[in-house]
């Protein structure tokens, strides 16, 4: 039951910050060694921007719900999480409006974001190589 209530969780949070995306399009924000990547509102300060929706922030957590940490804290908004291969870095896009939209890669361990592309308008969804 407990597992079931933490899917629902997951789900809930995952849609309510992806504005039209589908973000259960792959199994890419979970880690072989039982950890998830998400997004979530809940330190928002609830405005909404029209198009975006919700200010999201990344998170992890262990696979039970425990361990929960906040990775990123700005004024974008930020979606669309994934692990790299070997579980110690996240990409996400990360948005201040509709058309400035950047990829970023944290480290999970420094929580150090490095912007990859600068204001392309585009960068969802991606992802990292597997070699």
């Amino acid at each position: 039951m407990k597992k079931v209530i933490i899917v629902l969780f997951l789900l809930s949070s995952i849609l309510n910050c992806s504005k039209g995306k589908n973000p259960l399009s792959s199994l890419d924000n979970l880690l072989s060694d039982s950890k998830i990547v998400f997004t979530s509102d809940r330190d928002s300060d609830g405005s909404e921007h029209i198009e975006l929706g919700t200010k999201c922030e990344v998170y992890i957590m262990d696979m039970d719900g425990q361990n929960q940490t906040r990775l990123t804290d700005n004024d974008t908004y930020d979606f669309n999480p994934v692990f790299s291969p070997v579980g110690t870095k996240i990409i996400y896009t990360s948005r201040k409006d509709w058309l400035d939209g950047n990829l970023v890669i944290i480290d999970i361990e420094s929580k150090n974001p490095i912007t990859i592309t600068e204001h392309t308008g585009g960068g969802e969804n991606a992802k990292f190589s597997p070699d």
